[in-house]
């Protein structure tokens, strides 16, 4: 038996990709990650 809660409840309006390039900025010691995990790494 599996479940998932999520509060308050999900939207989808409300969801927003990140930005990989504002990521990097913020965190440019995670650049290896962030490229790994992102759409724009690589495959």
């Amino acid at each position: 038996l599996i479940s998932c809660m999520v509060s308050p409840g999900y939207e989808d309006e409300d969801f927003s990709w990140a930005q990989v390039d504002q990521l990097l900025r913020i965190y440019p010691e995670q650049r290896s990650i962030i490229e790994k995990l992102s759409r724009n790494g690589s495959d």
